[in-house]
C-alpha cells in the first residue's frame, strides 16, 4: 500500500485519534529498504514533543532521539517488529526544544491482507 492509499485509509480515523489523551503515532512499517518515515501524530503528540504535525510528516521518528536515546532498543524494534507483531519499551526521547522526557513506547504492525501496512505507536510519558 503506497502512502497515499495509507492516508485514505488512516484519514477515517483521524476525528478519533484526534481525541484520544495518549500521544499517538503512524509510521510506515520497517522496510530494508527505505527508513522508517511518520505519517500521522495526533494533537496529544504534538504537545508531548513540540512539533507540529506538519513539521513530521514524511521525517523518520530518529527525530526524537539524542544522548540518552536507548538507541539499541530503537534498533531491536525496528528489525524485530515485523516478526513479533507488537514491542513495548522505555527510552528517553526529545522534544523539539530539545528538552529530554522519558517516554514508554508500545508499538503494533498493523497489517491487512498479511501485508505490513503501518505501525501503530501509542507513548506515555514517565514523569
Amino acid at each position: 500500500m503506497n502512502n497515499v492509499n495509507t492516508m485514505m485509509t488512516l484519514s477515517g480515523f483521524v476525528h478519533v485519534f484526534d481525541q484520544i489523551t495518549n500521544p499517538i503515532i503512524i509510521t510506515t512499517p520497517y522496510n530494508k529498504k527505505s527508513s522508517i518515515k511518520i505519517l500521522y501524530v495526533n494533537e496529544a503528540f504534538e504537545k508531548l514533543s513540540g512539533y507540529k504535525h506538519h513539521e513530521l510528516i514524511g521525517k523518520s521518528p530518529k527525530i526524537f532521539q539524542g544522548e540518552k536515546s536507548n538507541i539499541s532498543c530503537n534498533n531491536d524494534f525496528a528489525v524485530n517488529l515485523p516478526n513479533a507483531g507488537k514491542h513495548e519499551w522505555v527510552t528517553t526521547n526529545y522534544r523539539k526544544d530539545r528538552t529530554p522526557y522519558i517516554v514508554k513506547i508500545s508499538i503494533t504492525h498493523i497489517k491487512n491482507n498479511g501485508i505490513n501496512n503501518y505501525s501503530l505507536g501509542i507513548l506515555t510519558e514517565i514523569k
